[in-house]
């Protein structure tokens, strides 16, 4: 015999069997659909990750996650990937690009842009040419270009607003220059700006224009003021040349004498330097150089490579005092390789399509400047294949084809 009490049912037991499934279900519909809400967004940040890391990888865009200013570089690796992401691109935009580029007109940008509307392609187009604009500092077309894209193309993942479009971040707790590196460095990052990847690089060039404005030496080109200009015929076209005659006297003096006397009459552009397959991640220098003596009948390389040796010889070259000239290495600039003790070699010609200021500032006088047929100057240098794979990797040595500089002669405005 059992002993014991019979007890009711609370009334919360008896609603929760009644209610029990309702119940049951409808928490594990919250609770799917909390998950579900949670996976989408996950599932979009995944996919828009994805989206920039496709285009970071395939347009060379990953110095903007590191590098100050690495937007501009977007177009440096990866041609056959972008090829690929892009398509068939008018003007031969895509083949080759990342050699392409740099003699690309303005106008081929603008055709291929016209070609492409309405397809995918435009609006890649259209960053690709803002940021090359924004590279050689033509800060209104940038605009433009960027207006436009954010106009035409307001859902484009360059133009969709966000809380964390990709930036380059400050680390607030980054060392001093030339402090010894600390293994339990922590990096303190400066907060995100929101908005579009767009409107960042267009806030971006409203920065640099002011600075620029009110830092104009450093920015603006001076233009030549002399009445003396001298005319280059070269194999793949003409340019000429304006001189910077009050600044750096002796030298153009010195080069006008020898063009006078046919000194540079069909030599051979016998160097070249552009990117390579080994380039730096920043933009290299573009330039070519002549004014070797035996590029005017010798074939054979190894006499060129001997006299570019001895360049410091009289007999050789000329070779005056060092000129400053105080004129920085803008684009399309003609200076005069260095000699030995703090000499000048005036006949040692170096011409740079890109901007140099960084390398050859206070090391060469810049005494000149291509004032017209700055495309024949690009293409002479970007256009020559190189001598070797070696070279081509490098990105410095001899055009495999002779280029000669048929003729230069002097005129007056």
């Amino acid at each position: 015999m059992t002993t014991g009490h019979i007890q009711a049912p609370s009334a919360f037991e008896l609603w929760w069997d009644k209610k029990r499934r309702t119940i049951t279900t409808v928490v594990t519909v919250i609770l799917l659909s909390v998950v579900a809400f949670y996976g989408w967004r996950f599932f979009q940040r995944s996919r828009l990750d994805a989206t920039w890391s496709n285009f970071a990888q395939t347009a060379g865009l990953r110095a903007g996650y590191s590098e100050p200013g690495g937007l501009a570089q977007i177009l440096k690796q990866y041609p056959q990937a972008f090829d690929s992401y892009l398509g068939s691109i008018p003007e031969g935009l895509v083949s080759q690009l990342g050699s392409h580029v740099g003699r690309i007109d303005d106008k081929a940008f603008d055709d291929a842009i016209v070609a492409a509307a309405g397809s995918e392609r435009a609006p890649l187009l259209m960053w690709v040419a803002a940021n090359r604009a924004l590279g050689e500092r033509s800060f209104e077309r940038a605009k433009t270009l960027l207006k436009q894209l954010v106009e035409k193309y307001p859902n484009h993942f360059l133009c969709q607003k966000s809380d964390y479009p990709p930036q380059y971040r400050i680390d607030l707790n980054k060392p001093e220059p030339g402090a010894a590196p600390d293994p339990k460095h922590v990096a303190n990052l400066q907060d995100p700006v929101a908005g579009s990847v767009a409107s960042l690089a267009l806030a971006r060039i409203e920065r640099d224009m002011q600075f620029a404005k009110e830092h104009a030496p450093i920015y603006t080109a001076p233009e030549p003021e002399s009445t003396t200009v001298a005319v280059v015929k070269t194999d793949f076209g003409e340019f000429k040349i304006g001189f910077f005659e009050a600044a750096a006297p002796k030298h153009v003096q010195t080069f006008v004498d020898r063009a006078k006397n046919g000194f540079f009459d069909k030599m051979a552009i016998d160097q070249i330097r552009r990117a390579g397959d080994s380039s730096a991640p920043s933009t290299p220098v573009e330039e070519m150089h002549f004014g070797l003596v035996a590029t005017k009948e010798q074939q054979d390389r190894t006499k060129w490579d001997e006299e570019r040796n001895k360049l410091d010889d009289k007999s050789l070259a000329d070779s005056i005092e060092f000129e400053d000239s105080r004129i920085s290495h803008f684009p399309m600039m003609v200076s005069a390789s260095a000699g030995k003790d703090g000499k000048s070699l005036p006949t040692r010609i170096c011409i740079n399509v890109s901007d140099a200021s960084s390398e050859h500032d206070g090391r060469r006088v810049v005494f000149g400047k291509v004032i017209a047929g700055e495309d024949v100057a690009r293409k002479l240098v970007l256009d020559p294949v190189f001598s070797s794979e070696d070279e081509r990797r490098n990105g410095r040595g001899a055009p495999r084809d002779t280029i000669r500089i048929q003729s230069i002669t002097i005129e007056t405005k």
